[in-house]
């Protein structure tokens, strides 16, 4: 099977129409504070132990889906160091779901909460999406709606930043690129 570098994509449903506006943000799900990235680093680290450090670059976009009319956020995590192939992403994307699922975590808990509070479809199991959902789509490119409505969906990837996941020493999450320091062509 073919190797990839290692990704995973994040698609929280809001809420009906175009005027709704989402209550949850980007901000809360990849800030290197943010519960969520913690309990991702956590998770990585145990998939990977003898990982010293690594990149995670996150791209996200925001907007109106068309084809449901629904708000949505969708969040891509690449892990450029991590080379695997579609079996390997399919178990470990099993693994984060389940690790997000029994987490005892307060903040985790109370996230969940709210992600059903946004959309009732918002289960760990559906918003950690399958590698095998569908097509890869390039930052800074956008998605088009399927047939009939074959229009983009103005929604483009854009960068956010790289997170550098720490192990060595005392374990850490930091942010070392922000979106506006590289140049798209760099992204």
């Amino acid at each position: 099977t073919p190797q990839i570098r290692l990704f995973q994509d994040v698609e929280i449903w809001g809420q009906r129409g175009v005027a709704q506006a989402m209550t949850l943000t980007v901000d809360e799900f990849v800030s290197p504070q943010s519960p969520f990235m913690l309990l991702l680093r956590h998770v990585f680290f145990e998939i990977y132990p003898d990982s010293g450090s690594f990149d995670v670059v996150v791209f996200a976009s925001v907007g109106v889906s068309r084809v449901k009319n629904l708000m949505m956020m969708s969040l891509r995590l690449v892990l450029p160091d991590i080379v695997v192939d579609t079996e390997r992403v399919e178990v470990i994307r099993d693994f984060i779901v389940r690790k997000f699922e029994a987490s005892t975590s307060e903040d985790i808990q109370n996230l969940a909460v709210r992600l059903l509070e946004e959309n009732e479809h918002n289960y760990w199991r559906d918003i950690f999406v399958s590698a095998r959902h569908g097509g890869v789509l390039m930052p800074l490119n956008d998605r088009t709606s399927p047939a009939p409505l074959k229009r983009p969906e103005l929604r483009p990837l854009r960068p956010v930043g790289v997170l550098r996941f720490n192990l060595l020493g005392a374990a850490s999450l930091e942010q070392v690129r922000q979106s506006g320091d590289l140049a798209n062509v760099e992204w």
